[in-house]
């Protein structure tokens, strides 16, 4: 159950109003209000209740920055044309390809149909790369 659906913004609804999940999440994360003025204004509410409400919008906000950067990197990965493909990079490290890369080997173009070991260039059996040629395009198999 997301946090948002806990009774407790019911009760905090006779201050807030509908958008108590919101006020009480400004009101707990923000630099400005000390705990003591919360618990001024709202003494049912506890130390430790404070701390879990701050931990949780602090952890409800990391999910969301690490969904933003889980997006970010899938639509990055989406077909990208990589060059000529190579096994190593300038430093010597292994480059690693994904699903949707495109490359050009021995002047021929690949797509890797699935995430490649490193190392395995499109000439591996098995490795999961595809060769693209004009007769795969035309004839539909990439429509």
């Amino acid at each position: 159950m997301a946090i948002k659906d806990w009774g407790i913004w019911n009760y905090l609804k006779k201050w807030y109003g509908e958008n108590s999940y919101n006020a009480a999440k400004d009101l707990i994360i923000s630099k400005e209000e000390k705990d003591s003025t919360i618990r001024k204004r709202h003494p049912s509410l506890s130390w430790e209740s404070l701390a879990i409400f701050r931990l949780l919008f602090r952890l409800e906000e990391v999910e969301r920055s690490v969904r933003q950067v889980q997006f970010s990197l899938k639509e990055q990965r989406k077909q990208q044309h990589r060059g000529t493909f190579r096994v190593v990079d300038e430093n010597g490290d292994y480059i690693k390809y994904y699903r949707g890369d495109i490359v050009n080997y021995d002047n021929k173009t690949y797509l890797a149909n699935k995430n490649i070991s490193s190392g395995m260039g499109p000439l591996h059996e098995d490795a999961g790369w595809k060769e693209i040629t004009p007769e795969i395009v035309e004839g539909g198999e990439f429509n």
